[in-house]
């Protein structure tokens, strides 16, 4: 897998494969740490690489079609989960999401938003840890 992540992202040099996360029909997130303690993410179908992200920061989110994909290394290995505020237009209610983050270091989650939201973004101090 680390070999198929590499070639897709033609930049990234992949450590370890850290965990997986099934978000549907077969569309796997795997979660990976690149060689300069970096974390990303790959989506893979069909053992076939779709999509490719890394980050600099400790954690980031991304969204692929009509799901949101979490990922990041906890504040506190401790920690079980994670709430997120949605930014909304101004007319519409703020919306929050909480996801279990499970135990380890680091995290990999998703979850689906509605068709309507199109697009989803995250407040900068949105992220809550507990």
């Amino acid at each position: 897998m680390k070999d198929k992540i590499e070639a897709a992202a033609q930049e990234i040099h992949v450590e370890e494969i850290l965990q997986s996360h099934l978000i549907e029909d077969g569309l796997e997130a795997v979660l990976f740490l690149l060689k300069d303690d970096r974390i990303g993410y790959a989506l893979v179908k069909d053992d076939e690489i779709h999509h490719v992200l890394w980050t600099n920061t400790n954690q980031t989110y991304d969204q692929y079609q009509h799901h949101v994909i979490l990922l990041g290394k906890k504040e506190d290995p401790a920690h079980t989960r994670l709430t997120a505020t949605i930014i909304r237009p101004l007319d519409q209610p703020k919306n929050y999401r909480t996801v279990e983050l499970g135990e380890g270091e680091y995290y990999l989650e998703s979850f689906e938003i509605p068709k309507e939201d199109e697009q989803v973004r995250f407040g900068e101090d949105g992220w809550r840890f507990n």
